[in-house]
């Protein structure tokens, strides 16, 4: 399953996700309180939100269902393909865990955690490598070294790009794209710091405070991967 940039297709989903983004709003008062969801203005953005999320899913059912007609074995292209084979193979040991609902919805959130946070991270990349050219060099000259200018980049060269790693994760914690993370749900009650938190609840992870915690990042609001990482 591949889009070219161009593709009609793939610039609706890319549309979606990023109208998603701003439709989940983690810290959005109908998230706390479900019952808002049914009054102006958060029913006309819940009920956007339900509306693309059946659009992205009919989508990529299309995309399922095509795999399922040219399917082969022995010959698995991508990963819808793999996953299929898995499914075939759960059935034969009478298990149900790989299966085609649940592939659609891994699926759907490859793309909703891959897409439009790809995007902006790499965008916040950019911004950050234009203001410390010593580190876009130093990123530049590891990945001239260990990969070079002839091939693509494999999993097998990730131990030796330590200083691109850092980097990478530095940009992460300084551009930190969502502070608070999304909202979870307990599933079973526990307590922290004293405090009680039942079965059931919706919690959100302030991911900022970690990020910038001198305690565990010196200077927490320079762009530093060496020294964040140390």
């Amino acid at each position: 399953m591949r889009y070219d940039y161009g593709d009609r297709e793939f610039q609706v989903l890319c549309d979606i996700a990023n109208q998603q983004v701003v439709d989940l709003d983690p810290v959005s008062p109908a998230n706390q309180l479900p019952f808002l969801r049914n009054f102006p203005p958060f029913k006309g953005q819940f009920e956007r939100f339900r509306k693309n999320n059946r659009t992205i899913s009919d989508i990529l059912q299309k995309h399922i269902d095509t795999h399922l007609e040219k399917h082969d074995p022995e010959n698995a292209n991508d990963y819808i393909d793999v996953y299929l084979n898995e499914v075939k193979a759960s059935e034969a040991r009478g298990e149900d865990y790989f299966n085609l609902d649940q592939l659609r919805i891994v699926i759907f959130s490859l793309f909703g955690a891959g897409s439009e946070t790809t995007s902006t991270t790499l965008r916040w990349a950019l911004l950050f490598l234009v203001k410390h050219p010593d580190v876009y060099k130093k990123v530049q000259a590891e990945i001239d070294d260990v990969i070079g200018r002839g091939r693509l980049p494999s999993m097998s060269d990730k131990a030796k790009m330590t200083y691109t790693e850092a980097t990478i994760f530095e940009i992460q914690r300084l551009g930190n794209i969502v502070p608070l993370s999304i909202p979870h749900v307990c599933t079973e009650a526990f307590e922290l710091n004293g405090y009680n938190i039942p079965a059931e609840t919706r919690v959100l992870g302030n991911l900022t405070a970690i990020m910038m915690d001198p305690a565990y990042f010196p200077d927490p609001e320079r762009f530093n991967p060496v020294g964040a990482y140390a």
